[in-house]
């Protein structure tokens, strides 16, 4: 289990605890897109707004689910975003387009947990971890082996 998750069954407040940092930084992941940044991301300050920040790993969290599960997803199979964590690191600014890495962490048995992190000129700018809940017919489900070997293989290293 991992230690966000471990903290917060024990009871810790979600702002007491933080992802992970060093083990995202330096992993290698199977995966990487980048995000333009639009004026429209900018809040009063100039930079980028952090709900944005959340929908560039949204982004980048639907196109990993594209390129791995997609074939997966049928007959009333689907996934949906049991906890979503956001660990900001440092401003984004426009235009500068933003690069997005994501890779699975962990797999349990009706879910999945994908470790992301952003960059902007080669900067750590976010890091978030996402789990991601296996339903069948609107219900949680348990892990098929065929989901399990795809995940498997979008590790991180």
């Amino acid at each position: 289990m991992l230690p966000l998750t471990k903290a917060l069954l024990s009871g810790q407040s979600a702002g007491m605890v933080r992802l992970d940092r060093q083990r995202l930084q330096d992993a290698t992941f199977p995966d990487k897109v980048e995000i333009p940044t639009r004026f429209d991301d900018l809040d009063i300050q100039g930079h980028v707004n952090n709900a944005a920040v959340a929908v560039f790993f949204q982004e980048a969290r639907g196109r990993f689910n594209q390129r791995h599960v997609a074939a997966w997803l049928k007959n009333g199979r689907g996934l949906v975003v049991g906890s979503l964590f956001i660990d900001f690191a440092a401003s984004m600014f426009y235009p500068d387009p933003v690069e997005i890495e994501t890779g699975v962490l962990e797999i349990s048995n009706k879910s999945y947990v994908l470790g992301q992190v952003a960059r902007q000129q080669g900067r750590i700018a976010a890091f978030a971890e996402v789990t991601m809940v296996v339903t069948e017919n609107g219900r949680a489900a348990a892990m098929p082996d065929e989901l399990r070997t795809v995940l498997e293989e979008a590790k991180l290293a």
